[in-house]
């Protein structure tokens, strides 16, 4: 049951058994709310621009200077903002921080089970780099990252665009040991795995291969060199 008056723009209030609101000045006047189902008493002026909580959630916010919020599961704070955002979020069984300078000028984002102990790690700076490291154990690196910062989740921009503007990239699974390198739209390119080795210059004009002990060198997509390895090796 709620018992509600209402005196717009002058003054409002709610009653219930669980929670109870006083705002005079609605809607960003002076508002204060007493929840005890939740166990948190807020007082805001101007909200969301002034906020001070205790209780099961604390939070002190004067906008945009400075903010820090603590509830059960999560914990934010920020300071001259967007200057600086900090969030940590906690479950049973995951653990997530993100660090953010300016929005999209760097964003430090780690995420692991703790369970399991996989973590993902992504670093972005725009529009310097972006590095990743994924749960399957691969790693990314890429100088120049015109969109990607912007657009964290998109894959279409990392597998169609990203080799457009991007002046080194390197990628290597930690699992299988594969890795590449890539310098100025594979005017180099070196590629390793196991046992295999590839490197090639000038857009693949030249290439240099070892597999297995044997060994061959390409020019001009012609073979000019070539070794085999010496059998039962």
């Amino acid at each position: 049951v709620q018992d509600r008056f209402t005196l717009i723009p002058f003054y409002t209030r709610m009653r219930s058994p669980s929670r109870d609101e006083t705002n005079y000045g609605w809607p960003f006047g002076y508002m204060r709310t007493e929840d005890r189902e939740k166990g948190f008493t807020e007082r805001s002026l101007f909200w969301p621009l002034f906020i001070s909580a205790k209780g099961s959630k604390t939070e002190k916010r004067i906008f945009p200077v400075y903010s820090h919020a603590v509830t059960t599961n999560a914990e934010s704070r920020f300071y001259l903002w967007p200057a600086y955002n900090w969030h940590e979020t906690k479950g049973p069984s995951f653990e997530r921080q993100r660090t953010r300078i300016g929005f999209f000028v760097y964003s430090d984002i780690s995420q692991s089970n703790t369970v399991t102990h996989v973590r993902l790690h992504r670093v972005d700076s725009w529009p310097l780099f972006t590095y990743r490291h994924d749960i399957d154990g691969t790693r990314r690196w890429q100088f120049l990252a015109l969109m990607e910062p912007l657009f964290p989740n998109n894959r279409a921009i990392r597998r169609e665009y990203s080799q457009i503007w991007s002046v080194w990239r390197a990628e290597k699974n930690t699992k299988t040991g594969d890795a590449s390198q890539s310098f100025l739209w594979n005017l180099y390119r070196r590629e390793t795995a196991p046992k295999k080795k590839k490197v090639s210059l000038l857009f693949g004009l030249f290439q240099y291969r070892t597999e297995n002990g044997s060994k061959s060198v390409r020019l001009f997509w012609m073979p000019l060199k070539r070794t085999q390895s010496p059998k039962g090796q």
